[in-house]
């Protein structure tokens, strides 16, 4: 007789490889005891079966070594890891199937993920004593005191996102019947037509489905906080704005404006690109009003005027090439964004100067606002459908005079060409 065997007929005993807990029952329809010299393996089955919370807190929070590369990692102390993690957030257990107790890559981002939220050191470490851990039980207790605070108070589900003026929950239907305030009701005879018997009896092992707008803010606030973290000081504040759901619009200064390298080098660019348009350096397609500027300038006589046609250009920047050019700040502050440029000119011939002069105005107005499909986008579009969050539109305005002269000169067939640009750019003040 083989060792498995002598367990006798009819044992609940079998070898762990086999040991079904995902089911929940065994082939026989019987709720499977785990083997007790296990602990992993009893908080395995006990995930499997919803009775996890037979593990009180603060026997989890008993972990005797040091968990992290190069520590100790005793696979009871990181399974009660995995589950303490589990109750905050940081770690999900579905794909595993319950605590694993092996550490790896899941369970140290699952640490710094906490670390950066609670603003510790990010090393993917975990001590006993030590401040994570000891953060840990604070949050795991503060968790369970909002909890019971919750249950007492039935508060507004859209409460507290960590800064004001965030709206309010929408009201019950009146028609609404109360609950308990604990467990939810069990449904008895679910057929239309049927005996629908309601109980409050709790449901071993039940999990209160995650409020998509909870999470979409809890999201929000952990964004808020990385960029924070990274001094992305003009994306934090565009967000924390946005959240903040009053719609004004904000308004940068030209100096502000000019302390973003981006919107200094689309200012050189679109006036680069007025100035090369004057001697028909500038690339235009064919039949664009701007081509003419050379034609009207050539064809001026000596003491002749001329008012140019109103011109305008743009310096474009998306966020996805910011984020590869590695400015990450300024794709998550402004997103797809650019500087528009216009101008109105006027051209005096005096012998073969032209002499010209005209105002240009540089303008920012763009929206800031989200989309499904980018990162972070849906937990916007779920704030903004629940009116927790405000479009809004970033602004700049300023304006510059130009002067300056190009000469006309015939080449060798005598053909005429306008060279030789020369202009200076003067602020206009007030802005």
């Amino acid at each position: 007789m083989t060792a498995r065997d002598t367990r006798g007929p009819g044992s609940d005993r079998r070898p762990r490889s086999d040991w079904p807990y995902q089911k929940g029952r065994d082939p026989l329809g019987r709720i499977p005891t785990p083997p007790p010299d296990d602990p992993i393996e009893i908080m395995r089955g006990d995930w499997a079966l919803g009775r996890l919370d037979r593990h009180p807190v603060k026997r989890l929070l008993d972990i005797r070594g040091g968990i992290g590369r190069g520590e100790v990692n005793d696979r009871e102390d990181v399974a009660r890891l995995e589950t303490l993690l589990a109750h905050t957030g940081h770690r999900d257990l579905t794909g595993t199937k319950g605590p694993t107790g092996l550490f790896g890559g899941p369970q140290e981002n699952a640490i710094r993920d906490f670390q950066r939220d609670q603003g510790l050191r990010e090393d993917g470490i975990l001590r006993p004593g030590g401040e994570t851990l000891t953060t840990l039980a604070k949050t795991l207790a503060a968790k369970r005191r909002a909890a019971q605070t919750r249950r007492a108070a039935a508060p507004n589900p859209a409460a507290d996102l960590g800064f004001p003026a965030l709206g309010t929950a929408t009201k019950p239907p009146q028609d609404a019947q109360p609950q308990a305030p604990t467990d939810p009701p069990v449904t008895v005879g679910g057929k239309e037509g049927g005996n629908h018997q309601q109980a409050t009896r709790s449901r071993p092992g039940w999990k209160r489905r995650p409020d998509p707008i909870q999470v979409a803010k809890t999201h929000m606030v952990k964004n808020l906080k990385a960029m924070r973290h990274l001094g992305y000081s003009r994306a934090e504040k565009h967000l924390k704005h946005y959240l903040e759901g009053s719609g004004k619009d904000i308004i940068y200064s030209r100096e502000e404006m000019r302390e973003v390298p981006q919107f200094r080098e689309a200012e050189r660019i679109n006036k680069s690109r007025f100035e090369k348009s004057f001697t028909g350096e500038q690339k235009q397609t064919p039949g664009d009003v701007k081509k003419k500027y050379v034609e009207k300038i050539k064809n001026m006589k000596d003491g002749g005027k001329e008012k140019l046609e109103i011109d305008e250009w743009d310096s474009k920047y998306t966020d996805i090439s910011q984020i590869l050019l590695g400015d990450t700040g300024f794709a998550l502050a402004f997103g797809d964004t650019h500087l528009n440029s216009k101008g109105s000119f006027e051209a005096k011939r005096k012998g073969n100067l032209v002499y010209i002069y005209g105002t240009v105005t540089h303008r920012l107005d763009d929206p800031y606002d989200f989309e499904k499909h980018q990162p972070g986008g849906y937990d916007a579009l779920v704030l903004e459908d629940s009116g927790l969050a405000t479009r809004f539109k970033m602004k700049a305005e300023w304006k510059q005079n130009v002067a300056g002269t190009v000469s006309i000169e015939d080449d060798k067939y005598g053909n005429s060409r306008v060279t030789n640009p020369r202009f200076d750019w003067t602020d206009v003040d007030p802005e």
